[in-house]
Formats: C-alpha cells, sequence, structure tokens
C-alpha cells in the first residue's frame, strides 16, 4: 500500500483500501463482533498513522516539535479510521471516493495545522 501512495497518491490509496471494504463487506458483517470490530478498527487506526507519516514524510528540524507531530498524526488517523467506521456502519452509501475526499481534505486541513 505504501507503494501505491508513493505511484498514485494518498487519494488513491485510500480509494483502494474503501473499495476493498466494500468489496468485502459481506465477509466483514459475518465475521464482526464488537470485540474483532474494535481490533479492525484499531488496526485500521495503526494503518492510518503509518500511511499519514509516509503521505506527510519528515518534518524539517524545528518546523514543529515532535510531540506535536505525533499528537496530530495520532488524531489524524483516529479520525480516519473513524470516518471509515461511520462509513461501513452507515450501509457505505456514499462512493469510496466520496469518502476519500473527505478524509483527504481533512487530513490537509490538520496536517497544515502542524506547519503552523
Amino acid at each position: 500500500m505504501l507503494a501505491s501512495i508513493e505511484a498514485n497518491g494518498a487519494h488513491a490509496a485510500v480509494i483502494a483500501i474503501l473499495n476493498t471494504l466494500r468489496n468485502k463487506s459481506q465477509l466483514i458483517q459475518s465475521i464482526s463482533t464488537p470485540m474483532s470490530e474494535h481490533q479492525f478498527i484499531q488496526r485500521l487506526s495503526e494503518c492510518c498513522l503509518l500511511y499519514i507519516g509516509q503521505w506527510l514524510g519528515p518534518t524539517p528540524a524545528g518546523d514543529c516539535p515532535d510531540a506535536k507531530r505525533n499528537a496530530g498524526f495520532t488524531f489524524l488517523a483516529g479520525g480516519c479510521s473513524s470516518v471509515i467506521q461511520w462509513w461501513l456502519q452507515n450501509g457505505m452509501q456514499e462512493s469510496p471516493e466520496e469518502i476519500a475526499d473527505y478524509i483527504i481534505t481533512f487530513s490537509m486541513q490538520i496536517a497544515k495545522g502542524l506547519s503552523d
């Protein structure tokens, strides 16, 4: 997936993730329990954190304190995974492209705040 981000950009990678979730939604629902759903969302959040770090790249020294950057990444990861969870739980009415647009737009605004 990280190679996809580098080759096609974050938007394409998010769309690929959402399409996979949509295509596997019956399987996900059939094996979902409250605990497995919590673990799935936790893992999804961890993946989002990894991809966000790759997408934003390193912060030049002095531009953003490590604590602020780490807190921002954690906030982004939680937000990304929560938007995806909301989308799954509400029947995936919106297209993967629309949800990807939301996630990227929100992420860019938060990332902008890291450089302020």
